[in-house]
């Protein structure tokens, strides 16, 4: 039965209306006729067995479609995240058509992937590589001293920079970001860097001429950043084989920062509020306070910042 016979259904054709994208339902109409294929039945025979069951007295005869799903999910020869979306998408199909399932959705166990920590020493390597271009330096330093995602460090342009860089003393300098706070209002958030990362930064907008506000500090695409990373770590040995831990990649510099920020939250004194970490590495506020009371000033991210400044300079 292909996907055009399918949707020639009327059932099905209601329970299309209810899914968003065209690419959506199109995924959808084949998990349903994978689904279909698998029991022998057409969709107007699954409901009509559905509404049929239900008056069972039985308990086994009312749960009849809720098993044949279980089984579906536990024994069909196919991964399992492919399986859990096709009993999604059934239980999606049968409530679109007023019968509801009383069946959870199934839980996949995530295999835990440990990410690399470099340690000052690696991270000097690469930023001192042999041939590495002045551009590259600072993109590693920005990222390894702020954490900030690949992607963001990418679309910095001077405007965001400007005012900090022409500040000589304050430190640690103030790189602002888009926050998203979870009531859905946005603010301007910030992270930093310390004087190791200016200068470097300072070294390579000397050779990008006049800046204008929207002069892209690195002008680069996330994906080539993300190579450029990739690569350097291998040439210096960050490319390590053991089994569980991935490769080296951009992220492990914001898991490093957030590793030492939250080291710091454990101190006797002058410790660090869990929840201005996340403002720091643009997370979504933790703790009782987290949503409504987070929202220290500059200033303060600033001095909590600089707590863990000793662990987090790169040279």
């Amino acid at each position: 039965m292909n996907n055009r016979h399918l949707a020639d259904f009327a059932c099905v054709e209601r329970w299309l209306k209810e899914i968003g994208s065209e690419e959506s339902k199109k995924q959808y109409l084949r998990d349903l006729r994978v689904f279909t294929n698998s029991v022998n039945l057409n969709p107007d025979q699954l409901l009509a067995e559905r509404v049929e069951d239900l008056r069972s007295p039985e308990v086994s005869v009312r749960l009849r479609a809720e098993d044949r799903l279980r089984r579906f999910f536990d024994e069909a020869d196919m991964a399992k995240t492919s399986k859990a979306h096709i009993v999604n998408a059934m239980k999606s199909f049968y409530k679109a058509n007023g019968l509801i399932l009383s069946l959870k959705t199934p839980t996949l166990a995530r295999i835990r992937v440990d990410e690399y920590l470099p340690t000052r020493e690696e991270i000097q390597k690469m930023v001192n590589f042999n041939g590495n271009s002045l551009r590259n330096s600072a993109m590693i330093m920005m990222q390894a001293e702020t954490g900030m995602r690949i992607g963001a460090v990418t679309e910095l342009e001077w405007a965001h920079l400007s005012n900090e860089m022409n500040l000589m003393t304050m430190l640690p300098k103030v790189i602002p970001m888009a926050v998203k706070i979870p009531n859905a209002i946005t603010r301007t958030g910030v992270t930093f860097i310390l004087d190791d990362a200016v200068n470097y930064l300072r070294n390579w907008l000397a050779n990008l001429g006049q800046l204008k506000p929207d002069t892209r500090i690195f002008d680069l695409d996330p994906n080539t950043a993300e190579d450029i990373i990739s690569n350097l770590g291998v040439k210096i040995g960050l490319n390590p084989d053991r089994k569980g831990l991935k490769p080296f990649h951009s992220h492990c510099f914001r898991k490093r920062v957030q590793t030492i920020l939250e080291d710091n939250t454990r101190r006797k004194t002058q410790t660090i509020p869990l929840n201005w970490v996340d403002l720091l590495l643009d997370h979504k506020p933790r703790g009782a306070q987290g949503e409504a009371y987070s929202l220290p000033s500059t200033d303060q991210l600033r001095g909590a910042y600089a707590i863990a400044a000793p662990q987090l300079r790169v040279f």
